[in-house]
Protein backbone atom coordinates (compact mmCIF):
# COMPACT_ATOMS: atom_id res chain seq x y z
CA UNK A 1 0.00 0.00 0.00
CA UNK A 2 1.51 3.41 -0.95
CA UNK A 3 1.45 5.82 1.96
CA UNK A 4 0.31 9.25 1.76
CA UNK A 5 2.59 11.84 1.25
CA UNK A 6 1.97 14.05 3.76
CA UNK A 7 2.06 10.75 6.27
CA UNK A 8 5.83 10.45 4.88
CA UNK A 9 6.72 14.02 5.34
CA UNK A 10 5.82 14.06 8.85
CA UNK A 11 7.92 10.88 10.41
CA UNK A 12 10.48 11.25 7.50
CA UNK A 13 12.84 10.85 10.56
CA UNK A 14 12.30 7.13 10.86
CA UNK A 15 14.39 5.52 8.25
CA UNK A 16 11.61 3.29 7.15
CA UNK A 17 9.37 6.38 5.88
CA UNK A 18 12.66 8.28 4.78
CA UNK A 19 13.36 4.99 2.34
CA UNK A 20 9.61 5.27 1.24
CA UNK A 21 9.89 8.93 0.65
CA UNK A 22 12.80 8.82 -1.72
CA UNK A 23 11.35 5.86 -3.63
CA UNK A 24 8.23 7.76 -4.18
CA UNK A 25 9.98 10.74 -5.15
CA UNK A 26 12.49 8.77 -7.51
CA UNK A 27 9.24 6.84 -9.16
CA UNK A 28 7.67 10.23 -9.76
CA UNK A 29 11.06 11.48 -11.04
CA UNK A 30 10.80 14.47 -8.98
CA UNK A 31 14.61 13.80 -8.37
CA UNK A 32 15.53 17.35 -6.41
CA UNK A 33 13.10 15.98 -3.83
CA UNK A 34 14.52 12.38 -3.85
CA UNK A 35 17.81 14.26 -3.45
CA UNK A 36 16.97 16.11 -0.36
CA UNK A 37 15.31 13.38 1.38
CA UNK A 38 18.63 11.17 1.03
CA UNK A 39 20.88 13.97 1.99
CA UNK A 40 19.30 14.89 4.85
CA UNK A 41 19.43 11.06 5.79
CA UNK A 42 23.14 11.33 5.50
CA UNK A 43 23.06 14.32 7.46
CA UNK A 44 20.50 13.01 10.37
CA UNK A 45 22.75 9.90 10.83
CA UNK A 46 25.94 10.70 10.66
CA UNK A 47 27.15 10.87 13.92
CA UNK A 48 25.85 7.38 15.03
CA UNK A 49 24.42 4.90 12.45
CA UNK A 50 26.97 5.06 9.72
CA UNK A 51 25.53 1.74 8.11
CA UNK A 52 22.00 3.88 7.17
CA UNK A 53 24.51 6.87 5.99
CA UNK A 54 25.86 4.40 3.10
CA UNK A 55 22.14 3.20 2.57
CA UNK A 56 21.21 7.18 1.24
CA UNK A 57 24.37 7.27 -0.79
CA UNK A 58 23.23 4.05 -2.26
CA UNK A 59 19.76 5.87 -3.08
CA UNK A 60 21.59 8.94 -4.54
CA UNK A 61 23.51 6.36 -6.90
CA UNK A 62 20.41 5.26 -7.59
CA UNK A 63 18.97 8.76 -8.56
CA UNK A 64 22.27 9.19 -10.12
CA UNK A 65 21.89 6.54 -12.52
CA UNK A 66 18.06 7.33 -12.90
CA UNK A 67 19.35 11.27 -14.03
CA UNK A 68 22.18 9.36 -16.59
CA UNK A 69 24.56 11.70 -14.29
CA UNK A 70 28.31 10.38 -15.17
CA UNK A 71 30.09 12.56 -12.56
CA UNK A 72 27.53 11.51 -9.78
CA UNK A 73 27.88 8.12 -10.35
CA UNK A 74 30.96 7.50 -10.43
CA UNK A 75 31.22 9.94 -7.09
CA UNK A 76 28.97 7.92 -5.09
CA UNK A 77 29.32 4.00 -6.64
CA UNK A 78 33.50 5.09 -5.90
CA UNK A 79 32.70 5.79 -2.05
CA UNK A 80 30.68 2.86 -1.85
CA UNK A 81 32.92 0.42 -3.55
CA UNK A 82 35.95 1.64 -1.56
CA UNK A 83 34.21 1.52 1.55
CA UNK A 84 33.45 -2.55 0.52
CA UNK A 85 29.28 -1.46 0.93
CA UNK A 86 27.38 -4.46 -0.47
CA UNK A 87 24.06 -4.06 -1.66
CA UNK A 88 22.39 -4.39 -5.12
CA UNK A 89 25.03 -3.02 -7.19
CA UNK A 90 28.44 -4.18 -8.73
CA UNK A 91 30.16 -0.59 -7.70
CA UNK A 92 32.98 -1.90 -9.73
CA UNK A 93 31.02 -2.45 -12.78
CA UNK A 94 29.17 0.78 -12.65
CA UNK A 95 32.92 2.28 -12.36
CA UNK A 96 34.40 0.76 -15.18
CA UNK A 97 31.27 1.46 -17.48
CA UNK A 98 31.52 5.24 -16.37
CA UNK A 99 35.17 5.72 -16.36
CA UNK A 100 36.42 6.83 -19.67
CA UNK A 101 38.59 3.63 -21.32
CA UNK A 102 41.95 6.21 -21.44
CA UNK A 103 41.55 7.26 -18.17
CA UNK A 104 40.50 3.86 -16.40
CA UNK A 105 44.20 2.59 -15.22
CA UNK A 106 44.80 6.07 -13.52
CA UNK A 107 41.33 6.01 -11.74
CA UNK A 108 42.01 2.63 -10.61
CA UNK A 109 45.61 3.48 -8.94
CA UNK A 110 44.37 6.28 -7.39
CA UNK A 111 41.74 3.60 -6.01
CA UNK A 112 44.49 1.19 -4.93
CA UNK A 113 46.73 3.81 -3.66
CA UNK A 114 43.34 5.14 -0.89
CA UNK A 115 42.76 1.77 -0.17
CA UNK A 116 46.50 0.94 0.73
CA UNK A 117 47.10 4.14 2.67
CA UNK A 118 44.52 3.28 5.15
CA UNK A 119 44.54 0.08 7.64
CA UNK A 120 41.39 -1.94 7.66
CA UNK A 121 40.46 -5.06 8.24
CA UNK A 122 38.64 -6.28 4.68
CA UNK A 123 41.21 -4.25 2.67
CA UNK A 124 43.31 -7.28 1.60
CA UNK A 125 40.24 -9.02 0.03
CA UNK A 126 38.58 -5.22 -1.41
CA UNK A 127 42.57 -4.89 -3.28
CA UNK A 128 42.36 -8.54 -4.48
CA UNK A 129 39.33 -8.32 -6.12
CA UNK A 130 40.64 -5.53 -7.77
CA UNK A 131 43.40 -7.69 -9.19
CA UNK A 132 41.81 -10.38 -9.76
CA UNK A 133 38.67 -8.57 -11.98
CA UNK A 134 41.68 -6.88 -13.96
CA UNK A 135 43.65 -10.35 -13.89
CA UNK A 136 46.75 -8.81 -12.59
CA UNK A 137 47.64 -12.12 -11.13
CA UNK A 138 51.76 -10.53 -10.35
CA UNK A 139 50.59 -7.79 -8.12
CA UNK A 140 47.97 -10.42 -6.49
CA UNK A 141 50.52 -12.99 -5.44
CA UNK A 142 52.62 -10.02 -4.36
CA UNK A 143 49.47 -9.21 -1.86
CA UNK A 144 49.03 -12.71 -0.80
CA UNK A 145 53.05 -13.24 0.22
CA UNK A 146 52.82 -9.81 2.06
CA UNK A 147 49.47 -11.14 4.22
CA UNK A 148 50.80 -14.85 3.91
CA UNK A 149 48.51 -17.28 5.87
CA UNK A 150 46.76 -20.70 5.08
CA UNK A 151 43.25 -19.41 4.78
CA UNK A 152 44.96 -16.60 2.45
CA UNK A 153 46.86 -18.74 0.39
CA UNK A 154 43.38 -20.95 0.07
CA UNK A 155 40.87 -18.45 -0.69
CA UNK A 156 42.88 -17.26 -3.90
CA UNK A 157 45.29 -20.62 -4.92
CA UNK A 158 42.63 -21.11 -7.70
CA UNK A 159 43.63 -17.59 -9.43
CA UNK A 160 47.25 -17.92 -9.25
CA UNK A 161 47.95 -22.11 -9.58
CA UNK A 162 48.20 -21.66 -13.20
CA UNK A 163 51.24 -19.25 -13.42
CA UNK A 164 52.75 -19.32 -9.47
CA UNK A 165 52.18 -22.79 -8.40
CA UNK A 166 56.03 -23.27 -7.22
CA UNK A 167 55.53 -20.40 -5.64
CA UNK A 168 52.18 -20.97 -3.69
CA UNK A 169 53.54 -24.08 -2.58
CA UNK A 170 56.30 -23.02 -1.11
CA UNK A 171 53.91 -20.65 0.97
CA UNK A 172 52.01 -23.86 2.02
CA UNK A 173 55.25 -25.38 3.43
CA UNK A 174 55.96 -22.47 5.29
CA UNK A 175 52.14 -21.87 7.24
CA UNK A 176 52.18 -25.68 7.55
CA UNK A 177 55.18 -25.62 9.52
CA UNK A 178 54.57 -22.54 11.78
CA UNK A 179 50.91 -24.02 11.93
CA UNK A 180 52.15 -27.51 13.67
CA UNK A 181 54.15 -25.83 15.73
CA UNK A 182 51.53 -23.69 17.50
CA UNK A 183 48.38 -26.50 17.19
CA UNK A 184 48.01 -29.41 18.75
CA UNK A 185 44.90 -30.96 18.30
CA UNK A 186 43.54 -33.84 15.38
CA UNK A 187 41.73 -31.29 13.58
CA UNK A 188 44.12 -28.89 13.58
CA UNK A 189 46.01 -31.97 11.96
CA UNK A 190 43.65 -32.61 9.52
CA UNK A 191 43.57 -29.09 8.79
CA UNK A 192 47.44 -29.61 8.06
CA UNK A 193 47.29 -32.16 6.00
CA UNK A 194 44.49 -30.88 3.69
CA UNK A 195 47.03 -27.91 2.74
CA UNK A 196 49.89 -30.95 2.32
CA UNK A 197 47.62 -32.51 -0.06
CA UNK A 198 46.94 -29.05 -1.72
CA UNK A 199 50.58 -29.14 -2.36
CA UNK A 200 50.50 -32.16 -3.93
CA UNK A 201 47.79 -30.76 -6.51
CA UNK A 202 50.10 -27.53 -7.16
CA UNK A 203 52.85 -30.78 -8.29
CA UNK A 204 54.82 -30.84 -5.11
CA UNK A 205 54.22 -34.81 -4.24
CA UNK A 206 57.99 -35.24 -3.99
CA UNK A 207 58.09 -32.36 -1.52
CA UNK A 208 55.34 -33.81 0.54
CA UNK A 209 56.96 -36.68 0.90
CA UNK A 210 59.66 -35.08 2.32
CA UNK A 211 57.85 -33.25 4.95
CA UNK A 212 55.55 -35.60 5.96
CA UNK A 213 59.20 -37.62 7.08
CA UNK A 214 60.13 -34.54 9.14
CA UNK A 215 57.18 -34.82 10.89
CA UNK A 216 57.15 -38.01 12.04
CA UNK A 217 60.36 -37.77 13.33
CA UNK A 218 59.97 -34.08 14.64
CA UNK A 219 56.34 -34.78 16.46
CA UNK A 220 56.99 -38.87 16.87
CA UNK A 221 55.12 -38.54 20.24
CA UNK A 222 51.70 -36.79 18.26
CA UNK A 223 49.92 -40.23 17.34
CA UNK A 224 47.28 -38.68 15.94
CA UNK A 225 49.43 -36.55 13.61
CA UNK A 226 51.65 -39.44 12.60
CA UNK A 227 47.78 -40.76 11.76
CA UNK A 228 46.56 -37.98 9.57
CA UNK A 229 49.62 -37.77 8.08
CA UNK A 230 49.46 -41.45 7.15
CA UNK A 231 45.99 -40.19 5.29
CA UNK A 232 47.75 -37.91 3.03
Amino acid sequence: MKLPKKFLLENIGNQIFRREAILQALQNKNFEKAISFANDGIKQDAKDKPGLVKEWINWLLKIALAQNDTPKIVRHARFLFTDNFSREQNYYQLLKNNVAADKWNDFLEEIITEIETRNRWNDLHLLANIFIAEQWWNRLMKLVQQNVSLPIIDQYENHLAKDYAPELAQLYEVCIIEYLKQNVSRSHYQTACKYLRRMIKLGEKERVKFLIENFKNQYSQRKALLEELDKV
